[in-house]
């Protein structure tokens, strides 16, 4: 578990920092809409992305499979309903082609996670 917790720890990192700090950047790389209510809930997305960032940290270092396993099973749930999310939002036209490439690494995270819980063991 130790490889997917630390992909999904960057990738958290990487976009939890730049929605936190900067979320009018990154939503201008989607073409999203910079209301203000918009960019403050990026940032409230960018907190939650580095929140699950300290759960990835301990649970990759983790000798308990309990902990091993609430981390990757909430992982899990994050990235089929994130999932979702960005087929209902590219199917109305809310984002650019920016979209499709992060619903394109949420289904690889998908796929991994599901390999590693259920298919590997």
């Amino acid at each position: 578990m130790t490889a997917i917790f630390t992909a999904n720890l960057v990738m958290n990192a990487f976009f939890g920092i730049g929605f936190t700090l900067v979320p009018a950047f990154m939503l201008s790389v989607y073409g999203a809409n910079m209301s203000a209510e918009f960019v403050f809930m990026a940032r409230l997305f960018g907190a939650a992305l580095l929140n699950t960032c300290v759960v990835l940290w301990y649970a990759r270092k983790s000798e308990h499979q309990d902990i091993i396993d609430l981390a990757a099973y909430s992982n899990l749930v994050y990235w089929v309903l994130g999932s979702i999310a960005f087929v209902i939002v590219q199917l109305a036209g809310m984002f650019n082609f920016m979209g499709w490439g992060t619903l394109g690494f949420h289904a690889v995270f998908v796929l991994w996670y599901v390999y590693v819980l259920f298919i590997r063991k």
